[in-house]
């Protein structure tokens, strides 16, 4: 079995298409796809769903990977000690975060700890929340930050804070005022909602299903920023976090629901991996973050419930 094929099957997974993983890996279609049917017939395996135009994995694809990518990440970290030795060493530091978190958590921590340790290396990564778990799995990273639940054999969570789901509409939208809003009260507006697939598209239909409404989205979009963009300019409504909103606070007013809905963000680790005293550090910036967040944003903890 080859390496590149292995790779191929790798990139095709992780960026979603034929066409993204040929330009990451500098390859043309045909060559890439002549990888993919030849990793198939060699396993006697099918790993991706041809149905629809896009290549998606199986549920075989996606076990594979999770076989595949310890190994590749071996192959890559031996990369990464020979780059670091001649480079004199030094410590390091490797975080993947969900873009939910970046405007209020991961931003401004990452910033935090630069300074205050300005001799460590630090990457950070920004992935869709489904492709979180196989990037921490795949041991590129020391921490992860992401919405829960989160199931994976390698994977040892810890709760970082839960927070309330809220409406966001435009500061001079009729609701702006409100203690609270409902889900009727929303359907009278378009609806902007996350595209299938995606966490809070999840946790958007539970609060519907909640309200024995039915979600019918007059745009759905893959970004919850650009979500509030569109919001901001006046193309609908949302239900959200209270997290990226605080990036439009001059346009932007968040509600809470009625009845109330949690949704859960955690930190997420290598399971059986010793923490280096620079990602302990890292995880104490980040949870006196988000409780500068919560005090800040009058959000007080609430216990967990069926919402995260």
């Amino acid at each position: 079995m080859k390496l590149d094929s292995l790779r191929a099957f790798e990139a095709v997974v992780e960026l979603g298409s034929l066409s993204a993983a040929a330009r990451a890996l500098h390859v043309s279609e045909p060559a890439l796809s002549r990888k993919i049917a030849g990793l198939e017939a060699e396993l006697d395996l099918v790993l991706f769903d041809r149905a629809r135009r896009q290549l998606r994995p199986t549920e075989t694809g996606r076990a594979l990977l999770q076989e595949v990518q310890p190994i590749l990440s071996g192959l890559r970290r031996i990369g990464d000690f020979a780059d670091e030795v001649r480079a004199g060493g030094g410590r390091r530091l490797r975080i993947v975060s969900m873009p939910r978190l970046c405007t209020a958590i991961t931003g401004p921590v990452i910033a935090a700890f630069k300074a205050a340790h300005p001799d460590v290396r630090l990457s950070a990564d920004i992935q869709p929340r489904r492709l979180l778990e196989t990037w921490i799995t795949g041991q590129r990273f020391d921490i992860g930050l992401s919405t829960l639940p989160a199931h994976h054999r390698d994977i040892e969570t810890k709760l970082l804070f839960e927070l309330p789901a809220v409406a966001v509409v435009p500061k001079a939208h009729r609701l702006a005022r409100a203690d609270r809003v409902t889900v009727a009260d929303l359907i009278r507006d378009p609806f902007v909602a996350p595209t299938v697939g995606t966490a809070l598209r999840a946790q958007t239909e539970a609060i519907f299903d909640r309200a024995n409404a039915v979600l019918s989205p007059a745009v759905e979009v893959s970004q919850t920023h650009l979500a509030c963009q569109l919001v901001a300019l006046g193309a609908g409504v949302m239900i959200c976090d209270p997290m990226v909103p605080t990036g439009f606070r001059d346009s932007l007013t968040t509600i809470r629901i009625e009845p109330a809905f949690t949704m859960a963000f955690g930190l997420h680790f290598l399971r059986g991996q010793a923490l280096s005293p620079e990602a302990q550090a890292f995880e104490a910036m980040v949870r006196a973050q988000a409780e500068r967040f919560q005090r800040g944003n009058d959000l007080s903890p609430t216990a967990r419930s069926e919402g995260g």
